[in-house]
């Protein structure tokens, strides 16, 4: 069940990101998954269609639609920050700039090697 889960892992992910990934979730998997799809609820509505089906399938696509409908029309396209720095470009009067460095959600890597792999695709790079 674990190579299996791998195989389909790959299919969106780093071999050895889905081999690290399963490997630490499969114990529990394999314990709530049985229990889940054999649990009356899931199985009478989604397995023989009997009950009515309390599992639905989502649609992103609706979802977004209803997110953005509430949108000012001015940033319905999200170009608002491209349109902002085109208007002060274009601003007669220039505005006086400053550099700012802003540091946010910092993780400390430990294992860091100077000269690693910074685009490897793996939660912790080569």
């Amino acid at each position: 069940m674990e190579d299996f889960s791998v195989f389909l892992c790959q299919f969106g992910m780093d071999k050895l990101v889905c081999r690290g990934a399963v490997h630490t979730m499969i114990s529990t998997i394999m314990n709530e998954l049985p229990e889940f799809l054999t649990s009356p609820r899931y199985f009478c509505g989604r397995v023989t269609g009997a009950c009515s089906n309390p599992y639905k399938v989502l649609d992103p696509k609706l979802f977004i639609d209803r997110v953005v409908k509430d949108k000012p029309d001015e940033i319905k396209e999200n170009n608002f920050i491209d349109n902002l720095y085109e208007e002060i470009t274009s601003d007669p009067h220039p505005r006086e700039t400053i550099r700012v460095l802003h540091f946010s959600d910092i993780h400390l890597d430990f294992e860091y090697t100077a000269g690693a792999n910074t685009n490897c695709n793996q939660p912790t790079c080569c």
